[in-house]
């Protein structure tokens, strides 16, 4: 699988990577997807995560964020199959 990096990975620069809450915001079995959001102090990170075979709709998950890695063929508004999105606020 081919990752693509919009920024530097820094648990500094986003601690919400490695610690804070964990809140699960969307459970699709059907679809095959799954989001949750990690906030430490004031930092906040999202992932989602496409375990299907077939590329589906990026799901609405908030505002203001942006996109700070994915995998391969997946866009803003796509999620490729078997793929990931990661967003930073």
């Amino acid at each position: 699988m081919l990752f693509i990096f919009n920024g530097k990975i820094s648990e500094k620069t986003f601690p919400a990577l490695k610690r804070g809450d964990f809140k699960i915001l969307l459970v699709d079995n059907e679809k095959r997807l799954i989001a949750f959001t990690r906030t430490y102090q004031k930092n906040n990170c999202i992932a989602v995560f496409n375990a299907s075979i077939r590329p589906t709709a990026m799901p609405i998950i908030g505002k203001d964020l942006n996109l700070f890695m994915n995998s391969e063929k997946t866009t803003l508004n796509t999620l490729g199959s078997h793929s990931f999105a990661i967003f930073v606020k």
